[in-house]
């Protein structure tokens, strides 16, 4: 059983945006328990 390597952690744009385009977004499920996207990324991504 593979458990997520962390409890929580706090994702830039770049690497959201990478894991999004190559279809590879899945794979924070299986990094963290809790993946948090601070508003200004969000906002980026966005608008």
């Amino acid at each position: 059983m593979n458990l997520p390597a962390f409890e929580k952690v706090i994702i830039n744009v770049s690497p959201l945006i990478c894991l999004a385009r190559s279809k590879h977004i899945y794979l924070l499920k299986n990094f963290a328990n809790e993946v948090w996207v601070p508003e200004p990324v969000a906002k980026e991504i966005l608008y």
